[in-house]
């Protein structure tokens, strides 16, 4: 009687899955063919049922279980090495699509083995669904492209960014290069370089070369180009974007995938630890951070001695970015955390499981390229703070260190936060000291946050649906 009723239960199944494969409800299928292997580890249709509806590395492990129980099984065999086909060289990428939008004309063997008993699905191919998936990358990048405010804003962050790495070919001077026989003259104002000046110009000798002899933006406190300060002002910014948002990416990853991949109590008191740092606002830590570095405690020797000696090299930028990348690393973590928690109950995490992957393959093969692209895009949303905190600390004297141009004290790289303060005192005079280095920062600002929803927008699968 048990028997029998297991095998009524085993048809049922089958036939619920077949109704579903039908319908082209590959939720169902799945759910009920799975149920059909419970049942019955043997049952073949249901493996190649499996097969049919998954990626290619779990129709893969799917096809390494019914060969166990069906070694002679020719059809299992096909759809095995159809499948293992499907797959890169080191089988690691579970989304693969040929190249061009069309299905392949023949059908894998599993669809070919489910065709007597299934009849196909209207306006569906019968071509493996995990060879329909259209690719996600190029999805992404259709969907990227239609938005115009997203491909303006990429086009504001690379011409910043090309700005930041060869800003000899954008500007007149050196940031340090300074005249005090013209201090805070209008924009466009014509001068007489003194011959030392003019033939640092970096524009002598091409069409340009009249411009060495006008300020364009005008001059600051103490006769430097405010024009080249703004420019050279961009690699501050920059960088603190990209190192910060890569030490907070790192952190915040290895963090929440460790407590969302262990769960149990690590879990429990991991987040209760980033609770806890996400209940003090960061502003605070990053000023506390920098003034224990910078006013209160100077190391005499030791690991921090030579980290303080790096940062006076580096005008306060290396303590710049550990205070800003190390203390916001807190919403990465919790939102990775909730991916892994998502994830590693998914199919293809069991798939990997049955090929026999321990938990650091699983982490770093599996979990990983599946959660860091959606990771990447929020980090992209939260560089503009990053800018924005770079300078409010640049402003208030804890950001960047003040140069001494034509000295040596810090890196000769100047910071549109401390642009902004210098300039505060004669705003009513001369504004186009805040001006200038204020527009930069807004225009960068706008550029990222313009990139970040775009990317949010292209990779969130219901935008792309509605065609947005």
């Amino acid at each position: 009687m048990e028997s029998k009723t297991t095998q009524q239960m085993l048809n049922e199944a089958i036939l619920q899955a077949r109704r579903a494969l039908r319908r082209g409800d590959e939720l169902e299928v799945r759910r009920q063919a799975r149920r059909a292997t419970r049942l019955d580890a043997s049952c073949e249709e249901a493996w190649l049922m499996l097969t049919y509806v998954s990626s290619p590395q779990a129709g893969l492990a799917y096809l390494e279980q019914a060969k166990r129980h069906h070694p002679e099984s020719e059809a299992v065999q096909e759809a095995f090495e159809w499948v293992r086909n499907q797959l890169p060289a080191d089988g690691i990428d579970d989304r693969m699509l040929p190249e061009g939008d069309e299905a392949p004309q023949q059908p894998s063997p599993s669809a070919q083995v489910l065709e007597g008993a299934v009849q196909q699905p209207a306006g569906r191919d019968l071509a493996p669904a995990m060879v329909q998936r259209s690719s996600i990358v190029r999805d992404t990048w259709r969907a990227f492209k239609r938005n115009k405010a997203a491909l303006v804003g990429m086009g504001i962050v690379l011409f910043f960014i090309v700005m930041a790495i060869f800003p000899v070919l954008f500007t007149p001077y050196d940031p340090t290069i300074v005249s005090f026989n013209y201090i805070r003259v209008e924009p466009g104002t014509t001068f007489e370089p003194e011959p030392e000046r003019l033939e640092a110009c970096h524009w002598v000798n091409t069409p340009l070369e009249p411009l060495c002899m006008r300020y364009i933006a005008g001059s600051d406190a103490v006769g430097g180009d405010l024009f080249s300060r703004t420019i050279y002002a961009a690699r501050t910014s920059l960088a603190v974007a990209f190192v910060a948002s890569a030490v907070s990416l790192v952190i915040g990853i290895s963090y929440g995938t460790i407590a969302g991949y262990v769960g149990g109590q690590i879990d429990e008191a991991m987040m209760r630890f980033v609770d806890f740092l996400y209940s003090i606002p960061v502003f605070l830590i990053v000023i506390g951070i920098q003034s224990m570095f910078r006013r209160f405690w100077i190391p005499k020797e030791g690991i921090f001695a030579i980290l303080s000696d790096l940062n006076q090299r580096t005008g306060g930028l290396l303590f710049l970015f550990i205070a800003i990348g190390a203390v916001n690393w807190v919403g990465m973590a919790r939102l990775a955390r909730a991916m892994v928690h998502t994830h590693k109950q998914r199919e293809y995490i069991e798939a990997a499981r049955s090929l026999g992957a321990n938990d650091v393959q699983i982490i770093t093969r599996h979990l990983l390229p599946n959660i860091i692209g959606p990771l990447l895009v929020m980090e992209t949303i939260n560089i503009p703070g990053y800018i924005f905190l770079e300078a409010t600390l640049s402003f208030i004297g804890l950001g960047v260190l003040i140069m001494s141009r034509g000295g040596a004290e810090g890196l000769n790289i100047p910071s549109w936060g401390v642009m902004i303060r210098e300039g505060y005192s004669g705003i009513r005079s001369s504004p186009y000291l805040v001006l200038f280095p204020s527009a930069a920062l807004s225009i960068l600002t706008l550029g990222f946050n313009f990139l970040g929803d775009g990317l949010r927008d292209a990779i969130d699968p219901k935008q792309r649906k509605n065609g947005h």
